[in-house]
């Protein structure tokens, strides 16, 4: 036997993610995507000069959108590879 309690749940937080490589074309999705956000993370690669011009146009948006918490990461070689 089972015994089970009815409570209503709780929201204490919302994580979204948006894949957005440097691309032109994917800029405008970045915005809608990160419009109702209030921090970012932006990866970059390690094994190329920072920041590369989609970066700066990545930090600017957010920042022209209103998101000051911006932490960045570092990716270096493919993710999965053992």
């Amino acid at each position: 036997m089972v015994n089970a309690v009815e409570t209503e749940a709780q929201l204490l937080r919302v994580a979204s993610f948006v894949d957005s490589p440097g691309h032109e074309s994917l800029m405008a999705n970045m915005l809608s995507g990160a419009a109702v956000m209030d921090g970012a993370v932006l990866v970059v690669a390690a094994n190329e000069p920072v920041p590369q011009p989609q970066t700066k146009e990545h930090v600017q948006a957010l920042k022209m959108i209103g998101i000051d918490k911006i932490v960045v990461s570092s990716k270096q070689g493919g993710f999965g590879k053992l």
